[in-house]
Order: structure tokens, then sequence, then C-alpha cells
């Protein structure tokens, strides 16, 4: 109630075209539906819109990373949601005292420097802000009481059995009693490796651009990337999957770290062709084919060609049962997961096509799945397929 307190009292709010508060509905709790209603009157009494926006956890989220990273995830989607609704700035009351915890949190867990980084107060992403993150819990509460704010505490956060509260109540007051400037402390060490985070993302960017790669995969075996240590490939996949994917967060345990600087010692490095797959979670998996890194969903969907007249002179009739098309597979180092549900083309009852990697066709005809045998019209004219398009024609959809 603090931030918003703040909020409506200051000086500048005329220079804001609307003021809006939102309320995250987790459903998980019983007094959920009463703080629903507290916070819908608080908004209301000082002027302000108010939204209420109920969210579901991710099953798969939850069972891999616990109920608080599940809560946590719904939460930052919801804000996003509501932020390009509304194309606005979203800001949140985390205190010092939350950034301490978290950078604790993920300590113990054995996180590099972005997760040592802990709360940014800006620009992470861009559209939030955490103007409050350099002040003390106890400085805020300071402040609700000399305004005689209304708040309610959530009961759950007296339960031990949660990390962040275990840090909260029996952790951190030890280290404030030995180190009163501990919070600080903290503050000082979220900065620096913020510093660090944003030169290692700035090289691994440098250095991802003179490599083959995608939305979709990343080449291991580049001449680019055999004069790099596995520290800065490590970087680099790290860079990649956080910033060039079509996914909201992908993060790579030190399990599959070791699997991949594994693969590239014994295959890249070693000039043989292997294949793997490993699992990130229910819906993900990274796969490797001929030196080739892919992040691909665990079940490809079938492919949807778009309404479309496709042209090209080169195409020429293949038979898409038999050698040829294991040939056709092989020579253009087409995975196995993609090869059941490869676009196929067909005239007719005399001949089929398989459509090749960059090619258009010089006539409408039917496309169907290897797999389903389906058929779907082709109808309108395109003048080209990326490679972007052809990952979504294949199933790439995360």
């Amino acid at each position: 109630m603090v931030l918003t307190d703040l909020i409506a009292r200051s000086q500048y709010r005329g220079l804001f075209q609307s003021i809006h508060a939102c309320y995250i509905h987790h459903h998980l709790q019983d007094d959920n539906d009463a703080w629903a209603d507290f916070c819908q009157h608080q908004a209301l009494d000082r002027g302000l819109e108010y939204h209420c926006i109920d969210i579901e956890l991710n099953p798969s989220v939850q069972r891999q990373q616990g109920l608080e990273a599940a809560a946590r995830e719904a939460r930052y989607q919801a804000f996003a949601l509501l932020q390009a609704s509304l194309d606005a700035l979203v800001v949140t009351a985390h205190h010092a005292n939350d950034h301490a915890e978290t950078v604790l949190l993920n300590l113990v867990r054995g996180s590099g420097s972005q997760g040592l980084s802990g709360l940014y107060s800006a620009n992470h992403p861009k559209w939030l802000r955490r103007p409050l993150i350099s002040m003390a819990r106890a400085q805020l509460e300071d402040y609700a009481r000399a305004h005689n704010l209304a708040f309610v505490e959530d009961t759950t956060n007296q339960q031990l059995t949660f990390n962040r509260n275990y840090l909260r109540h029996q952790v951190m007051p030890l280290l404030e009693v030995r180190w009163p400037q501990v919070l600080s402390s903290f503050l000082r060490v979220g900065q620096n490796m913020q510093e660090s985070v944003w030169l290692e993302q700035k090289l691994a960017e440098t250095q991802l651009a003179l490599l083959d790669f995608s939305d979709y995969w990343l080449e291991l075996s580049s001449d680019a990337l055999m004069t790099l240590s596995w520290i800065e490939i490590k970087n680099i996949l790290r860079y990649w999957l956080s910033h060039k994917q079509k996914v909201a967060f992908v993060q790579l345990s030190h399990s599959h770290y070791e699997w991949l600087e594994c693969y590239w010692y014994e295959s890249v490095r070693a000039q043989k062709t292997t294949t793997g797959q490993r699992l990130l979670n229910d819906s993900l998996e990274l796969a490797l084919y001929q030196n080739r890194l892919y992040l691909k969903p665990v079940v490809l969907k079938p492919c949807h060609l778009p309404s479309g007249w496709i042209r090209n002179e080169q195409v020429s009739p293949m038979d898409v049962s038999g050698k040829r098309r294991k040939r056709f597979f092989q020579s253009h180092s087409i995975p196995a997961w993609e090869r059941s549900i490869w676009p196929v083309f067909s005239q007719g009852h005399d001949f089929c096509y398989l459509l090749p990697l960059s090619a258009t066709l010089s006539e409408t005809f039917e496309c169907m799945s290897l797999s389903t045998q389906t058929a779907r019209c082709v109808t309108k004219k395109c003048d080209s397929i990326s490679d972007q398009t052809w990952c979504q024609l294949l199933g790439y959809h995360l």
C-alpha cells in the first residue's frame, strides 16, 4: 500500500494520462477474494483505475521449481499482458529486503552473475520499474504507520517451509545484527553483478553475430566458434537462449551445461557426428543433430502451410516414398523429428513433390503431411519462404 499511496500523493500525478492499480489473484488462499476487494477499495478511494487479474500457475514450473517460482512467473506474465494492453509503465513495490533475499536464495542455489544480480531497479524488462528497491522494509513500515495506512498481511509469509520466508525470519535478522549495513552491501553486490551481466551480454552479442543461427537453432561447428573457449561458448548459449528465442524464459541447469560441454569436446571438436536430446521442461527440449543445437517443442505439431501460391522453376517431381526421399532428407541435413511432417505437394494423383528448403512452386498444389496424408489447398502467391517460416511450418511453435 505504501507505493500506491506515494503515487496517489505525488505532486507529479497530473503528468500521467492515467494511473492503474492492479491486484493479481492467485486463487491459492481463501482470503484472496477479500484481498481483491480491499485493494479495489483502496484504489478507488485514491481515484485510481483498478484491475483484478486472475492467473493460473503453470503445473510444469510448479513441479520443477516450486510454488513460489510458478506464482512469480504467472504474475510477470500477467503484468506483461496488462502493460501491453495499456502501453504503460509498470511499477512494483519491491524493496531492499526483497533484493537481499533474492540474492541469498540464488547464492545457495549456485547461481551465476545473472542470479546474483538480484532485482533490477529498472529496465529488466524495459517496461518495469522498482522505485523502492533502495528502501528497507522497516522504512516503508514507518511510512505506513505515520500515514495510518491500512494493509493486509499474507499469513503464508510466516511459514518457514518456504525458503524465502526462512531467510527472511531466520537468516537476515542475524546478518543485520552482525553487519547493520548488510542491505546496502547486497545492493552493491547486485549492482556489480548487473554490470558484469551487461558486459557478458555485449560480448555474447558480438560473438553470436559471427555465427550461423536462427531463433530455433544454433550451428556449433562454425570456424568462428572453434576459436573460442568453452566459457565463451557457454556465455553465447546463455545469451542465445535468453534473447533470440520465441519463449519467455529458458534457463539451462548445471547438468545441461555438462551435457553440452561433453558433446562439444567429444563430437564437435573431435569432428564426429552424434545426436542427442535433453528435456528442459514438460514442453521444451534441446536436441542435437549434425553439430546443430535446436530448441524445440517435445512434440512437434503437424505443419500448417499458409494459403498461397508458391513458385520456383527448380522443383522437379519426386517419389515421396523410398530411397529418394531418404536421400533428400540426408543431403539437406533435415533432422529425424522433422521428416514425418515435412511438407509434400501433389498435383492430382500422378506425382508428388517434396518441398525443398528454399523453394517455391510454379502452380497451385495441395499440401499434405507425410504422417497424416491430409491435404490442404495452397492458393495465394508468395515470393519466398524464410528460415523462420520453415521452422513455423514444421511445428516450432515455442
